[in-house]
């Protein structure tokens, strides 16, 4: 847990609205993991105050703001100095404290560089296509071209902002780089294989379906396709782009690098892989409403899954046991049997990684085992909201007694067996999970509530 005291250094957010924003998880994640005694924050800013706000963050020594709408563009007035690429680009959303002011940054572009470079997509000297006109495709246009692109197509409803971009951008390079066509004629480039990139708010849930184009011919010339948008985390656009045979992407590793080099220019550090995995996990969990119950056998995770399912309707339930069941044609018992404990962890594994990809919020029973594995504690942190439904080895053996399904306790005295097992998973569950339910003396209808109440 962070600790404040007279030596924490301040950061923020500058926007309206702002309770939406995750830039507080992605700041204050990094200073947790290093040690960094930060504390980041959103303020709510009209604009008509905008100015004493710059004016009095210096005065309070505050080290650096991030900058979003609608005060990207109107901030900049403000500053002691703008970065000559974010001056290009019309707008900032990184403000960095200097001696005599506050220095203006657009790591929105930066954040769409490393995202192409995190999934290895290499745009030199290759064609890009930007859906959208706005400041996302500004700041993606910029930072396509700053990466060796040997052509940008801009298409845009409107052809005023198209041109903006287009101008900015051929000026900026000094070379003829951008040039512009209507979105209702994008189908009709004879370019191929580019990067097709969204950058519009079309899909953003809730409007989840919607998309900014469907047609086939465009996803089929293109070699990759970018989302900006992040949350679905599959928009209508990758899915066009998937089903025509090419890898897509979302805004998700746009929006945690843009962070991690604003981060890393508040306090003149240099963050590595393990602080982007970090951010990553934490913003999975945040940002997927999945509830993952584990537990030892007779924790009862099946019968409060099924619960908390008539609660929340919305939800599929799944059992992370009878999925491998399904697959591998036979029960647990037999696979343990015949192909040994081994194979089943690799199967939950398997499991987990293709639950990743389902876009339906999931209330997800797993084995008893499951967490056991660190790469399945991992993807467990990534699914969602983890919790350890636990009980006293006393009331598992009321549970478990004479129960003949379960492999691993068959053989030797059960209560002995679940001494000992619990002596060697409970720590295992407990740095797993978010949340810690007891399950002794309580219901399965009171737990489910309780769940939903006080840790969903």
């Amino acid at each position: 847990m962070m600790t404040i005291d007279g030596m924490t250094r301040l950061s923020g957010l500058l926007g309206n609205p702002v309770a939406h924003t995750l830039s507080p998880l992605i700041h204050n994640t990094i200073s947790s993991r290093r040690g960094i005694n930060n504390a980041y924050v959103p303020f709510c800013v009209e604009k008509e105050g905008l100015g004493d706000v710059i004016r009095g963050g210096f005065e309070l020594c505050i080290i650096g703001f991030n900058v979003t709408v609608p005060h990207k563009v109107a901030v900049m007035e403000y500053l002691d100095g703008v970065d000559e690429m974010a001056a290009a680009i019309g707008a900032v959303n990184t403000l960095v404290r200097t001696d005599k002011g506050y220095k203006g940054y657009n790591t929105d572009a930066e954040g769409f560089i490393r995202e192409l470079r995190y999934y290895d997509i290499d745009i030199k000297d290759k064609c890009a296509v930007l859906l959208g006109a706005g400041g996302a495709a500004r700041a993606v246009a910029f930072a396509l071209a700053e990466s060796g692109a040997s052509r940008i197509v801009i298409a845009n409803r409107t052809r005023e902002k198209s041109l903006d971009i287009v101008k900015g951008i051929n000026e900026y390079f000094g070379r003829e780089l951008a040039y512009e066509v209507p979105l209702d004629e994008v189908h009709e480039l004879d370019e191929r294989d580019y990067l097709a990139v969204q950058c519009t708010s079309i899909g953003l849930a809730p409007k989840s379906d919607e998309c900014v184009i469907s047609d086939g011919a465009f996803f089929d010339r293109a070699f990759a396709a970018v989302d900006v948008i992040y949350n679905p985390s599959c928009t209508r656009f990758m899915k066009y782009a998937k089903e025509h045979g090419v890898r897509a992407y979302n805004g998700l590793m746009m929006l945690i690098f843009q962070g991690i080099a604003a981060y890393e220019k508040f306090n003149k550090v240099t963050l590595d892989d393990a602080d982007a995995q970090a951010v990553t996990e934490a913003l999975s969990k945040k940002l997927k409403k999945n509830i993952i119950l584990i537990g030892y056998m007779g924790s009862g995770k099946s019968a409060v899954s099924k619960a908390l399912l008539k609660r929340l309707s919305a939800y599929k339930l799944v059992d992370t046991d009878a999925l491998i069941e399904e697959k591998a044609g036979k029960s647990i018992s037999d696979i343990f049997a015949e192909e040994g404990e081994a194979v089943f962890r690799d199967m939950e594994t398997e499991v987990l990684t293709e639950l990743l990809s389902c876009e339906e919020s999931m209330i997800i029973s797993t084995g008893g085992g499951m967490p056991m594995r660190e790469e399945n504690r991992r993807l467990m942190s990534c699914l969602g909201r983890v919790i350890y439904l636990t009980a006293e080895p006393a009331t598992l053996y009321g549970r478990l007694n004479g129960d003949d399904k379960r492999p691993l306790l068959k053989s030797g005295d059960l209560k002995e067996k679940i001494v000992s097992m619990l002596m060697q998973r409970d720590p295992v569950y407990r740095l797993t999970a978010d949340e810690i339910c007891v399950t002794d003396d309580r219901s399965v209808d009171e737990l489910a509530a309780l769940i939903i109440e006080h840790y969903c």
